[in-house]
C-alpha cells in the first residue's frame, strides 16, 4: 500500500510485481483493487501492476473540489513520477478509459500502450449527462455509493459469477470499501 501527495491531494495506490509497468485505472465509484481478478495473471506474466485509487475513491482522500478528467490524468502522471516510471501501459475502464485517453493526448510519451474498455470520449452528450446526473443524485443520498453498487452489480458481472463463492466474496470486499466512501465527496 502506498500513499502520495498529488497537488495537495492524498492518493492511495498499490504497486505489485516487477517488470514492465501496467496502470489499471478504475471507473467512477470503483477503486484500484476492483482489478483484483486480473492481478495474479499480470504479476505472474512478469508485469509491475499499479492500482491507483482516484481522488474521492477507495482509500484516497475525498474530493474537496470539482475535478476533471484532465486533473485525474495529471494525478496519475504525478504517480508515475513518484514511482520513477517514464512510461507505462494503461488500461482504463469507463472513467478510467477517459483518463487514459486524456493522458495519451496530454503526454503521449508517457503512454506505452492504451486499452480503453467500456468508455467514451466525454460525458457531454445529453444521454451521458442524464446518466451522470442520476449517479450524482444517487451518490448524494445516505449510503449512496453502496446503493449504486447494489444497483450496478448485476450489470458488472454475470449471474453465474454473482452466485458463486468468488462472486459473493468480490461483492462483499467491494461493499466494505464502498460503504466507507461518502458519496457526495466523490462527485464534487
Amino acid at each position: 500500500m502506498g500513499i502520495f501527495q498529488a497537488r495537495q491531494h492524498r492518493l492511495h495506490y498499490e504497486d505489485l510485481g516487477a517488470g514492465r509497468p501496467v496502470v489499471l485505472i478504475h471507473g467512477f465509484t470503483n477503486y484500484g483493487l476492483s482489478w483484483t481478478p486480473q492481478l495474479a495473471a499480470l504479476v505472474h506474466a512478469g508485469y509491475r501492476v499499479i492500482l491507483p485509487d482516484l481522488r474521492g475513491h477507495g482509500a484516497s482522500a475525498p474530493a474537496s473540489a470539482l475535478c476533471t478528467v484532465t486533473d485525474l490524468g495529471a494525478d496519475l502522471i504525478e504517480l508515475l513520477d513518484h514511482l520513477g516510471i517514464g512510461s507505462a501501459a494503461l488500461c482504463g475502464l469507463s472513467l478510467g478509459g477517459m483518463i487514459g485517453l486524456q493522458m495519451a493526448v496530454d503526454q503521449p510519451e508517457r503512454v506505452a500502450a492504451l486499452v480503453v474498455a467500456n468508455s467514451r470520449r466525454s460525458f457531454s452528450d445529453p444521454e451521458a449527462t442524464a446518466l451522470v446526473d442520476g449517479w450524482t443524485g444517487l451518490l448524494s443520498q445516505r449510503d449512496g455509493p453502496l446503493k449504486r453498487l447494489h444497483a450496478t452489480w448485476p450489470m458488472l458481472v454475470n449471474e453465474p459469477f454473482r452466485q458463486s463463492a468468488a462472486g459473493h466474496a468480490a461483492f462483499e470486499a467491494w461493499a466494505r470499501v464502498t460503504a466507507s466512501v461518502e458519496g457526495r465527496r466523490s462527485v464534487l
